[in-house]
């Protein structure tokens, strides 16, 4: 029982770096760090438009 548990474990942090490598390497995806819209941009306070309203 405890060699079945090292073995899924050795196997699914293996699994997880590969998958991180893949990800950095090939996809240019940092996992962690959000890639923004080009249509929205960052501000510090709320902004206001005439004709939109929130609930």
């Amino acid at each position: 029982m405890r060699k079945n548990l090292f073995v899924l474990f050795v196997t699914l942090s293996l699994l997880f770096f590969l998958l991180e490598f893949f990800c950095r390497s090939f996809l240019r995806i940092v996992p962690g760090v959000h890639t923004y819209s080009q249509w929205f941009k960052e501000v510090d306070t709320l902004v206001a438009y005439k004709g939109f309203f929130g609930r």
